[in-house]
Protein backbone atom coordinates (compact mmCIF):
# COMPACT_ATOMS: atom_id res chain seq x y z
CA UNK A 1 0.00 0.00 0.00
CA UNK A 2 2.81 2.36 0.90
CA UNK A 3 4.50 1.54 -2.40
CA UNK A 4 1.32 2.37 -4.31
CA UNK A 5 0.97 5.68 -2.47
CA UNK A 6 4.62 6.47 -3.14
CA UNK A 7 4.23 5.73 -6.84
CA UNK A 8 1.06 7.80 -6.92
CA UNK A 9 2.91 10.69 -5.33
CA UNK A 10 5.70 10.46 -7.89
CA UNK A 11 3.14 10.36 -10.69
CA UNK A 12 1.40 13.45 -9.32
CA UNK A 13 4.69 15.32 -9.09
CA UNK A 14 5.56 14.24 -12.63
CA UNK A 15 2.17 15.38 -13.90
CA UNK A 16 2.51 18.68 -12.05
CA UNK A 17 5.64 19.47 -14.04
CA UNK A 18 3.48 19.60 -17.15
CA UNK A 19 0.67 21.59 -15.55
CA UNK A 20 2.99 24.48 -14.70
CA UNK A 21 3.71 25.16 -18.36
CA UNK A 22 1.66 27.92 -19.95
CA UNK A 23 0.17 27.69 -23.43
CA UNK A 24 -0.71 30.77 -25.47
CA UNK A 25 -1.45 31.55 -29.09
CA UNK A 26 1.26 33.72 -30.58
CA UNK A 27 -0.70 34.47 -33.74
CA UNK A 28 -3.82 33.29 -35.54
CA UNK A 29 -3.81 34.37 -39.16
CA UNK A 30 -7.56 33.92 -39.36
CA UNK A 31 -7.91 37.03 -37.17
CA UNK A 32 -6.59 39.33 -39.88
CA UNK A 33 -9.56 39.35 -42.25
CA UNK A 34 -9.78 42.63 -44.16
CA UNK A 35 -12.87 44.82 -43.99
CA UNK A 36 -14.62 46.68 -46.79
CA UNK A 37 -11.73 49.14 -47.04
CA UNK A 38 -9.22 46.31 -47.58
CA UNK A 39 -7.62 46.76 -44.14
CA UNK A 40 -7.84 44.99 -40.79
CA UNK A 41 -9.41 47.64 -38.56
CA UNK A 42 -7.81 46.69 -35.22
CA UNK A 43 -4.25 46.77 -36.58
CA UNK A 44 -4.49 49.69 -39.01
CA UNK A 45 -1.50 52.03 -39.18
CA UNK A 46 -2.10 55.48 -40.69
CA UNK A 47 1.16 56.74 -42.17
CA UNK A 48 -0.28 59.90 -43.75
CA UNK A 49 1.19 61.90 -40.84
CA UNK A 50 4.57 61.41 -42.53
CA UNK A 51 3.36 62.83 -45.86
CA UNK A 52 4.15 66.37 -46.95
CA UNK A 53 1.82 69.19 -47.96
CA UNK A 54 1.85 68.21 -51.64
CA UNK A 55 -0.63 65.36 -51.14
CA UNK A 56 -4.38 65.84 -51.31
CA UNK A 57 -6.67 64.75 -48.49
CA UNK A 58 -8.01 61.98 -50.72
CA UNK A 59 -4.49 60.64 -51.19
CA UNK A 60 -3.77 60.87 -47.46
CA UNK A 61 -6.92 58.88 -46.72
CA UNK A 62 -5.42 56.07 -48.82
CA UNK A 63 -2.16 56.01 -46.85
CA UNK A 64 -3.00 53.14 -44.53
CA UNK A 65 -1.71 49.66 -43.94
CA UNK A 66 -2.60 46.90 -41.50
CA UNK A 67 -2.04 43.23 -40.70
CA UNK A 68 -4.55 42.21 -43.38
CA UNK A 69 -2.95 39.13 -44.92
CA UNK A 70 -2.44 40.63 -48.38
CA UNK A 71 -0.19 43.27 -46.76
CA UNK A 72 2.32 40.80 -45.34
CA UNK A 73 5.72 41.05 -47.01
CA UNK A 74 7.57 38.05 -48.45
CA UNK A 75 11.25 38.76 -49.18
CA UNK A 76 13.72 36.49 -50.96
CA UNK A 77 17.39 36.47 -50.04
CA UNK A 78 19.64 38.64 -52.20
CA UNK A 79 21.02 36.02 -54.60
CA UNK A 80 17.52 34.63 -55.26
CA UNK A 81 15.94 37.95 -56.18
CA UNK A 82 15.07 39.20 -59.63
CA UNK A 83 12.20 41.17 -61.11
CA UNK A 84 10.06 38.14 -61.91
CA UNK A 85 10.72 36.37 -58.61
CA UNK A 86 9.88 39.47 -56.56
CA UNK A 87 6.64 39.95 -58.49
CA UNK A 88 5.49 36.36 -58.06
CA UNK A 89 6.49 36.06 -54.40
CA UNK A 90 3.54 37.15 -52.26
CA UNK A 91 1.07 36.36 -49.47
CA UNK A 92 -2.72 36.43 -49.54
CA UNK A 93 -5.79 35.31 -47.54
CA UNK A 94 -7.16 31.88 -48.45
CA UNK A 95 -10.36 30.18 -47.29
CA UNK A 96 -9.74 26.67 -45.93
CA UNK A 97 -12.73 24.35 -45.77
CA UNK A 98 -10.78 21.87 -43.63
CA UNK A 99 -9.91 24.50 -41.01
CA UNK A 100 -13.22 26.33 -41.40
CA UNK A 101 -11.52 29.72 -41.45
CA UNK A 102 -9.21 32.06 -43.32
CA UNK A 103 -5.53 31.11 -43.42
CA UNK A 104 -2.45 32.74 -44.90
CA UNK A 105 -1.37 31.48 -48.31
CA UNK A 106 2.28 32.04 -49.24
CA UNK A 107 3.76 31.79 -52.73
CA UNK A 108 7.52 31.92 -53.20
CA UNK A 109 9.22 31.82 -56.59
CA UNK A 110 12.64 30.31 -55.95
CA UNK A 111 15.35 30.39 -58.67
CA UNK A 112 14.87 27.66 -61.27
CA UNK A 113 18.54 27.46 -62.16
CA UNK A 114 21.80 27.24 -60.27
CA UNK A 115 22.67 25.23 -57.20
CA UNK A 116 22.71 27.96 -54.56
CA UNK A 117 20.60 27.68 -51.43
CA UNK A 118 17.71 30.13 -51.20
CA UNK A 119 15.29 31.33 -48.57
CA UNK A 120 12.31 33.64 -48.17
CA UNK A 121 11.04 35.41 -45.04
CA UNK A 122 7.40 36.30 -44.40
CA UNK A 123 7.00 39.35 -42.17
CA UNK A 124 4.15 41.64 -41.11
CA UNK A 125 3.95 45.04 -42.86
CA UNK A 126 5.31 46.68 -39.70
CA UNK A 127 6.99 45.26 -36.57
CA UNK A 128 4.74 43.88 -33.86
CA UNK A 129 4.55 46.62 -31.19
CA UNK A 130 5.41 45.70 -27.61
CA UNK A 131 3.00 48.36 -26.30
CA UNK A 132 -0.25 49.78 -27.59
CA UNK A 133 0.71 51.83 -30.69
CA UNK A 134 -2.15 54.29 -30.09
CA UNK A 135 -0.01 55.73 -27.29
CA UNK A 136 2.49 56.83 -29.89
CA UNK A 137 -0.14 58.32 -32.18
CA UNK A 138 -2.42 59.91 -29.59
CA UNK A 139 -0.16 60.42 -26.60
CA UNK A 140 -0.39 59.13 -23.05
CA UNK A 141 -3.54 59.63 -21.02
CA UNK A 142 -2.57 61.86 -18.11
CA UNK A 143 -5.43 60.99 -15.78
CA UNK A 144 -3.30 60.28 -12.74
CA UNK A 145 -4.09 56.58 -12.94
CA UNK A 146 -1.27 54.04 -12.69
CA UNK A 147 -1.49 51.86 -15.79
CA UNK A 148 0.51 48.97 -17.20
CA UNK A 149 0.47 49.69 -20.93
CA UNK A 150 1.91 46.28 -21.80
CA UNK A 151 -1.25 44.58 -20.53
CA UNK A 152 -3.40 46.92 -22.64
CA UNK A 153 -1.65 46.10 -25.91
CA UNK A 154 -4.21 45.07 -28.55
CA UNK A 155 -1.52 43.06 -30.35
CA UNK A 156 -1.28 40.46 -27.57
CA UNK A 157 -2.21 37.18 -29.28
CA UNK A 158 -1.73 38.89 -32.63
CA UNK A 159 2.01 38.47 -32.81
CA UNK A 160 3.16 38.94 -29.22
CA UNK A 161 2.85 37.04 -25.93
CA UNK A 162 3.73 38.59 -22.57
CA UNK A 163 5.35 37.03 -19.50
CA UNK A 164 7.34 34.42 -21.43
CA UNK A 165 10.28 32.83 -19.64
CA UNK A 166 11.83 29.61 -20.95
CA UNK A 167 10.32 28.21 -24.13
CA UNK A 168 9.29 24.58 -23.85
CA UNK A 169 7.53 23.94 -27.17
CA UNK A 170 6.49 25.78 -30.33
CA UNK A 171 3.71 24.49 -32.55
CA UNK A 172 2.75 25.57 -36.06
CA UNK A 173 -0.29 24.42 -38.01
CA UNK A 174 0.72 24.45 -41.66
CA UNK A 175 -0.43 22.80 -44.89
CA UNK A 176 2.28 21.22 -47.01
CA UNK A 177 2.24 20.18 -50.65
CA UNK A 178 5.10 17.65 -50.68
CA UNK A 179 7.80 20.27 -51.24
CA UNK A 180 11.28 19.20 -50.07
CA UNK A 181 11.75 22.52 -48.29
CA UNK A 182 11.87 23.43 -44.60
CA UNK A 183 10.44 26.16 -42.39
CA UNK A 184 11.52 27.97 -39.25
CA UNK A 185 9.99 30.63 -37.02
CA UNK A 186 11.86 33.81 -36.06
CA UNK A 187 11.01 34.93 -32.52
CA UNK A 188 12.16 38.26 -31.12
CA UNK A 189 12.84 39.14 -27.49
CA UNK A 190 13.70 42.42 -25.81
CA UNK A 191 16.54 44.37 -27.40
CA UNK A 192 15.87 42.93 -30.85
CA UNK A 193 17.46 39.55 -30.07
CA UNK A 194 16.05 37.07 -32.60
CA UNK A 195 15.87 33.32 -32.00
CA UNK A 196 15.35 31.00 -34.96
CA UNK A 197 13.19 27.97 -34.18
CA UNK A 198 13.56 25.15 -36.77
CA UNK A 199 10.15 23.56 -37.35
CA UNK A 200 11.22 20.88 -39.83
CA UNK A 201 10.47 19.69 -43.34
CA UNK A 202 7.40 20.45 -45.46
CA UNK A 203 7.66 17.17 -47.36
CA UNK A 204 4.06 16.12 -46.66
CA UNK A 205 0.60 16.67 -48.13
CA UNK A 206 -2.21 18.25 -46.12
CA UNK A 207 -2.48 19.95 -42.77
CA UNK A 208 0.00 19.04 -40.07
CA UNK A 209 1.06 20.35 -36.68
CA UNK A 210 4.82 20.86 -36.70
CA UNK A 211 6.30 20.81 -33.20
CA UNK A 212 9.64 22.02 -31.90
CA UNK A 213 10.65 20.84 -28.44
CA UNK A 214 13.38 22.73 -26.62
CA UNK A 215 16.26 20.23 -26.24
CA UNK A 216 17.74 22.33 -23.44
CA UNK A 217 14.58 22.45 -21.36
CA UNK A 218 15.28 21.20 -17.84
CA UNK A 219 12.34 19.64 -16.03
CA UNK A 220 13.93 20.05 -12.60
CA UNK A 221 14.92 23.38 -11.07
CA UNK A 222 18.20 21.99 -9.73
CA UNK A 223 19.25 21.16 -13.31
CA UNK A 224 18.87 24.75 -14.47
CA UNK A 225 21.48 27.46 -14.62
CA UNK A 226 19.92 29.84 -12.10
CA UNK A 227 21.19 33.40 -12.04
CA UNK A 228 19.91 36.33 -10.02
CA UNK A 229 19.12 39.23 -12.35
CA UNK A 230 17.43 42.56 -11.63
CA UNK A 231 13.77 42.04 -12.44
CA UNK A 232 12.85 45.63 -13.26
CA UNK A 233 13.39 47.55 -15.48
CA UNK A 234 15.96 45.41 -17.29
CA UNK A 235 13.86 42.35 -17.98
CA UNK A 236 10.83 42.49 -20.27
CA UNK A 237 9.46 38.96 -20.55
CA UNK A 238 7.77 38.99 -23.92
CA UNK A 239 8.22 37.19 -27.22
CA UNK A 240 6.95 38.47 -30.54
CA UNK A 241 6.88 37.17 -34.08
CA UNK A 242 9.71 38.50 -36.22
CA UNK A 243 9.01 36.35 -39.28
CA UNK A 244 8.52 32.93 -40.83
CA UNK A 245 11.40 31.63 -42.94
CA UNK A 246 11.26 29.06 -45.74
CA UNK A 247 14.43 27.31 -46.93
CA UNK A 248 15.12 25.70 -50.28
CA UNK A 249 18.27 23.60 -50.58
CA UNK A 250 20.34 24.16 -53.70
CA UNK A 251 19.98 20.56 -54.88
CA UNK A 252 16.16 20.68 -54.68
CA UNK A 253 13.74 21.96 -57.27
CA UNK A 254 13.17 25.68 -57.73
CA UNK A 255 10.27 27.59 -59.21
CA UNK A 256 6.99 28.17 -57.42
CA UNK A 257 6.52 26.99 -53.84
CA UNK A 258 3.18 27.14 -52.01
CA UNK A 259 2.30 26.77 -48.32
CA UNK A 260 -0.62 27.69 -46.06
CA UNK A 261 -0.26 28.73 -42.41
CA UNK A 262 -3.02 28.69 -39.81
CA UNK A 263 -1.52 29.65 -36.46
CA UNK A 264 1.46 29.45 -34.09
CA UNK A 265 1.24 28.38 -30.44
CA UNK A 266 3.84 28.73 -27.67
CA UNK A 267 4.25 26.50 -24.60
CA UNK A 268 6.49 28.12 -21.99
CA UNK A 269 7.33 28.75 -18.37
CA UNK A 270 6.13 32.08 -17.05
CA UNK A 271 8.87 34.58 -16.33
CA UNK A 272 7.01 36.15 -13.40
CA UNK A 273 4.28 34.67 -11.22
CA UNK A 274 0.92 36.28 -11.91
CA UNK A 275 -1.21 34.03 -9.70
CA UNK A 276 -0.45 35.93 -6.50
CA UNK A 277 -1.32 39.52 -5.53
CA UNK A 278 1.34 42.05 -6.51
CA UNK A 279 2.41 44.48 -3.82
CA UNK A 280 3.56 47.12 -6.33
CA UNK A 281 3.23 47.06 -10.10
CA UNK A 282 6.60 48.59 -10.93
CA UNK A 283 5.82 49.33 -14.58
CA UNK A 284 2.48 50.95 -13.73
CA UNK A 285 4.30 53.29 -11.33
CA UNK A 286 7.42 54.20 -13.28
CA UNK A 287 6.66 53.31 -16.92
CA UNK A 288 10.39 53.06 -17.64
CA UNK A 289 9.94 50.22 -20.13
CA UNK A 290 6.99 52.00 -21.73
CA UNK A 291 9.06 55.12 -22.35
CA UNK A 292 11.93 53.05 -23.74
CA UNK A 293 9.66 51.07 -26.07
CA UNK A 294 7.82 54.22 -27.17
CA UNK A 295 11.09 55.89 -28.11
CA UNK A 296 12.15 52.87 -30.15
CA UNK A 297 8.74 52.44 -31.78
CA UNK A 298 8.58 56.12 -32.75
CA UNK A 299 11.82 55.74 -34.70
CA UNK A 300 10.68 52.49 -36.34
CA UNK A 301 7.26 53.87 -37.31
CA UNK A 302 8.76 57.11 -38.63
CA UNK A 303 11.14 55.17 -40.90
CA UNK A 304 8.33 52.87 -41.97
CA UNK A 305 5.97 55.77 -42.64
CA UNK A 306 8.51 57.63 -44.75
CA UNK A 307 9.22 54.49 -46.78
CA UNK A 308 5.52 53.78 -47.33
CA UNK A 309 4.91 57.36 -48.44
CA UNK A 310 7.74 57.00 -50.95
CA UNK A 311 6.30 53.71 -52.21
CA UNK A 312 2.87 55.35 -52.50
CA UNK A 313 4.41 58.12 -54.62
CA UNK A 314 6.20 55.65 -56.88
CA UNK A 315 2.99 53.65 -57.34
CA UNK A 316 1.30 56.81 -58.63
CA UNK A 317 4.00 57.10 -61.31
CA UNK A 318 3.58 53.55 -62.60
CA UNK A 319 1.79 52.75 -65.86
CA UNK A 320 -1.58 51.20 -65.05
CA UNK A 321 -3.15 51.50 -68.50
CA UNK A 322 -2.06 48.01 -69.53
CA UNK A 323 -2.42 44.82 -67.47
CA UNK A 324 0.64 43.08 -66.07
CA UNK A 325 1.75 39.97 -67.90
CA UNK A 326 2.97 36.92 -66.04
CA UNK A 327 4.94 33.93 -67.36
CA UNK A 328 2.79 31.19 -68.86
CA UNK A 329 2.06 28.20 -66.64
CA UNK A 330 5.04 25.87 -66.61
CA UNK A 331 7.30 28.33 -68.44
CA UNK A 332 10.66 29.35 -67.03
CA UNK A 333 10.94 33.15 -66.70
CA UNK A 334 13.64 34.60 -68.94
CA UNK A 335 15.57 35.96 -65.97
CA UNK A 336 15.76 32.46 -64.50
CA UNK A 337 16.97 30.73 -67.65
CA UNK A 338 20.49 29.64 -68.36
CA UNK A 339 22.27 31.47 -71.20
CA UNK A 340 22.11 28.35 -73.39
CA UNK A 341 18.32 28.23 -73.06
CA UNK A 342 17.95 31.86 -74.10
CA UNK A 343 20.28 31.46 -77.11
CA UNK A 344 18.27 28.49 -78.38
CA UNK A 345 15.32 30.81 -78.97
Amino acid sequence: MKRILALSGVAMLFAASFVTAEEAQLINFGDFVAGDDGQHAETTFDYSVHAGQTYTQEEKDMMKTSYALQNWVVTLNGSARNVVADRLTTARPVESSARGKTVMGVRVHFPSNGSNNANAVVRPPFPVPAINPTLIEGGIEEDGEQRNYFDENEFVGRGIVNNVGILKMVEMNIRGLNFPHSVSILLERIGGRVEEIPMGSLDFDGWKTLTWTNPSYAFEVRQRDLRRLPVYPYTVPYIKLNGIKFYRSGHNMGGDFIAYIDDIVLVFDKAVRDDVPVDIDDEAVWNIIRDREMSRMKIELRRLGERLVYEFTQAKLMDTTRPQTFPAHGAIPVNDRRPSEVNEE
